[in-house]
């Protein structure tokens, strides 16, 4: 009489845990796959803030080198009208001062006219001055600054990369758990099986919700 009873309650409890086991199974699969194809889309996006900083960055260094010739033509022609200046040759200071680049003249101009106000109160060159500008060494600057946050960016990617494959292995467990849990022969062990399967899911699912996503 009593086992008779018993059969169709054990019934009941085993397939609520297969129920459940299949539930679990399938949610974690979907989940596990989606932590998976965000981890490889992360690391897609990662390698192109990669090669964007890097190219960037070189960039950067051919407007450094660039305005580092810029200097060296106008420092080399300042020192031609400061000589042409110093022995009185007004036709030869003209002559170089016709041939200042266009970016340079304004810092030159202010420096001169300073200078024959005041020689001892004027700058010692019009390269301290702050009319001098150089286009390409501010592009310089712009184009570092510009590597650096995408090489951030590819830093935080590659950290999103990471937590998604963790998040994967999150996902993996409770495949494991709920898989096993039908497997066993004691009723107490297989609901704390799927309990804890369910905890995992919870918190993965949580971690899920948090984490950016790409697409």
């Amino acid at each position: 009489m009593d086992e008779g009873s018993n059969e169709p309650a054990n019934e009941h409890r085993e397939r609520r845990i297969d129920v459940a086991s299949a539930l679990l199974l399938s949610v974690a699969t979907v989940l596990a796959a989606w932590s998976a194809f965000q981890s490889a889309k992360w690391s897609g996006e990662q390698a192109t803030a990669y090669a964007q900083a890097s190219s960037l960055r070189q960039e950067s260094v051919r407007a450094s080198t660039l305005a580092g010739q810029q200097v060296i033509i106008d420092v080399t022609v300042f020192e031609q009208i400061v000589d042409a200046f110093a022995v009185g040759d007004r036709r030869l200071e003209n002559f170089y001062r016709d041939r200042v680049r266009e970016e340079f003249k304004p810092a030159l101009e202010a420096w001169i006219a300073e200078a024959r106000e005041d020689i001892e109160s004027a700058p010692s060159t019009p390269f301290a001055m702050d009319e001098y500008e150089l286009a390409s060494a501010l592009k310089s600057e712009d184009l570092q600054e510009q590597a650096e946050s995408r090489f951030q960016d590819a830093l935080d990617n590659n950290q999103r990369s990471d937590n998604y494959v963790l998040l994967a292995v999150l996902f993996a467990s409770v495949l494991l758990f709920a898989g096993l849990a039908p497997k066993s022969r004691t009723y107490a062990i297989q609901v704390a099986m799927i309990s804890l399967a369910t905890v995992v899911l919870i918190v993965g699912i949580g971690f899920l919700l948090a984490f950016p996503k790409t697409f």
